[in-house]
């Protein structure tokens, strides 16, 4: 079985979905959460080893990658091999017992951890230059906080960790770049909202489900 674990990866949130779902004679809260991540193409090998080069080849004739001493090769295989392939295509391995969370920075404490959430509707777009995007569904049970802030970054660009295996430790990872003059905010990216914000929301949406109940 392959593992998906991607750390700390700027993701889309596409989609927000609550519900409740029946668990014997009680309701609980549940959520689908749809998002996608753009990563160099290697991605691929966390779910199989033999996809990288089912979709991509690296062209003879294309422009040569030069080698920069400290910096690593994006891909070996950056040129798609099918430009009329049907897409996204359907990877239909499914992952429970997993770990979503939504980073606040660089405080851990205020992250948005769901655990034993489900991964799956798994899509794969690979791109021209050695970009893949994945597109995925997660399930998790939030409580009601939880939930009003994941509607507050609905087609934001955030960041996010996905792990499918989170009983194994994480991989290390390199120590962050220095310190940067902060960049102009983009189009479509938000900062998460205040908890003044997000238990306005919460108490917006219990208000209506009490509503719906009456």
């Amino acid at each position: 079985m392959s593992e998906l674990r991607l750390f700390k990866v700027r993701a889309k949130v596409v989609s927000v979905n609550g519900r409740q779902e029946l668990n014997g004679e009680e309701h609980r809260l549940a959520c689908d959460i749809g998002i996608e991540v753009n990563q160099p193409n290697r991605v691929l090998d966390k779910l199989d080893s033999r996809l990288l080069e089912t979709f991509y080849w690296k062209n003879p004739a294309g422009a040569h990658q030069e080698e920069l001493e400290g910096v690593e090769r994006v891909t070996d295989y950056p040129n798609l091999r099918f430009e009329h392939l049907g897409l996204p295509v359907k990877w239909l391995e499914k992952f429970e017992d997993c770990l979503f969370v939504l980073h606040h920075g660089d405080n851990a404490a205020l992250d948005l951890k769901l655990i034993e959430a489900k991964v799956n509707e798994i899509r794969i777009t690979p791109k021209e230059g050695g970009t893949t995007t994945l597109g995925m569904r997660i399930q998790a049970h939030p409580d009601e906080g939880d939930l009003a802030r994941l509607f507050t970054v609905l087609q934001s660009e955030v960041t996010v960790t996905v792990d499918t295996d989170p009983d194994d430790e994480e991989p290390d990872t390199p120590p962050p770049p220095a310190a940067k003059k902060a960049a102009r905010k983009k189009k479509g990216q938000q900062d998460l909202v205040s908890d003044e914000q997000v238990g306005q929301i919460a108490q917006a949406m219990k208000d209506a489900q009490q509503s719906s109940i009456q």
